[in-house]
């Protein structure tokens, strides 16, 4: 007999997702997708609950607020094996009819245990990444013990999900992963959150911006895969052309000092603010000119889908998924990874021509509402659990809950389109 907090209004089963994180913490865009999922997902149809092996972290605490249930630290020491038979518990405790893990080691290793164990029908992973690169830079030893990871537990999740038809065609190729296993969710953000009143002035002003030059800004985590040296290398030109260009990076991580110390070097340090993590991103969009990303490597940056949403011209590295975001020409430029000089030209291009930069901009905006909409992202997740819910239901066809007795039935779905 089903628990009562597993049917809905309608006298139907809810379905119940277990998402496994690590932690809900602000600043990660993998983070910010589950997030994002789990609040949007329909509440008749859906129960989502979140299982965090360490502490919550404050979107967790915000999920908890919205009524989501919330477990967390969950797990001790990392490899502790324990950790599985807790999850398990869990797992089993709430009914939970799929798994949902991202492609963390721990979550993804831990996760897909336990729901062996606790006989879950299904486990899902979605691949948030392009671990080409920064596997490249591990020690053999780690590197291979990630591959040895890959290569025993890939194979046994039932499904797997890619956020663009270039990174289903990555874990394809790259990763071995059957095609006919791969679906793809497309991220997706709210619209409505990036039109900010913000006066561009008084943000400009918070900041020590310089309120008639022009500023362009990156927003990402201070790592090393995210190449911000290259945009200080290609600001010398910038600045050489147009010296009153002040560029602004919004993130923090391990490489500040570094990258702090290159700008000092490159004579580019006047011109470049670092402002540390950003709370109030849409207010920090309303004083940009134009949004630059230089990574190495990205699956899908939700950091150029919020610059859309606020009709901010792109300049961006092809790598990845990029190309799916960025068309070159249309609504930004997109130039070779690692390609210093072109990563400048592309910036002039905008500085020497505001039309074009509001140009590009709008039509990032209605790329953007076209594409990639939260109610888009979170439709399609709802989509594929039905689909994938309806599969395991015996042949008997749909049930529902009459005389105290609780019976299947599949819950309607929504359209698949819906932006």
């Amino acid at each position: 007999m089903f628990e009562p907090g597993n049917i809905g209004s309608d006298g139907t089963q809810r379905i119940t997702i277990a998402f496994v994180e690590n932690r809900l913490v602000l600043g990660g865009g993998s983070e910010q997708v589950v997030y994002d999922v789990i609040r949007g997902l329909d509440p008749s149809r859906f129960r989502p609950i979140l299982i965090c092996l360490h502490e919550m972290g404050e979107w967790g605490e915000a999920l908890s607020k919205r009524g989501i249930k919330v477990y967390e630290r969950v797990a001790g020491h990392s490899l502790d094996p324990r950790n599985i038979l807790r999850l398990s518990r869990i797992l089993k405790q709430e009914r939970a009819d799929f798994l949902y893990v991202t492609d963390g080691f721990h979550n993804m290793i831990a996760g897909r245990l336990a729901a062996a164990i606790a006989r879950t029908p299904q486990s899902v992973l979605i691949f948030h990444s392009y671990d080409t690169v920064m596997r490249k830079a591990l020690t053999r030893s780690r590197r291979a013990v990630l591959d040895l990871s890959d290569r025993l537990f890939h194979p046994l999740f039932h499904r797997i999900i890619a956020l663009s038809e270039s990174h289903r065609t990555y874990l394809n190729r790259v990763k071995r992963i059957p095609a006919e296993k791969i679906s793809i969710v497309y991220n997706g953000i709210d619209c409505d959150r990036y039109e900010s009143d913000a006066d561009a002035s008084l943000v400009r002003q918070k900041y020590d911006l310089p309120i008639d030059g022009t500023v362009i800004g990156m927003i990402a985590g201070l790592r090393r895969w995210k190449a911000h040296d290259m945009l200080l290398r290609a600001a010398v030109p910038v600045l050489e052309e147009s010296p009153d260009t002040v560029f602004v990076l919004a993130g923090d991580g391990p490489e500040r000092e570094r990258l702090e110390q290159l700008a000092k070097d490159l004579g580019v340090d006047t011109n470049v603010r670092f402002l540390g993590r950003v709370e109030d991103v849409p207010e920090l969009l309303a004083a940009l000119d134009a949004s630059v990303l230089s990574s190495m490597h990205e699956a899908f940056p939700l950091s150029l889908l919020e610059s859309m949403a606020a009709s901010i011209p792109l300049v961006a590295t092809d790598v990845g998924s990029v190309s799916e975001i960025v068309e070159d020409g249309v609504n930004g430029f997109l130039v070779p990874s690692g390609a210093e000089a072109a990563f400048a030209d592309a910036i002039l291009r905008l500085v020497r021509d505001p039309e074009l930069a509001r140009r590009l901009g709008a039509n990032g905006r209605k790329k953007l509402e076209a594409q990639f909409t939260l109610r888009r992202m979170v439709s399609s997740c709802e989509a594929l659990f039905s689909e994938w819910w309806e599969d395991l239901q015996p042949i008997t066809g749909p049930q529902t809950v009459e005389g105290g007795r609780a019976r299947v039935q599949m819950p309607q779905s929504r359209s698949h389109n819906t932006a």
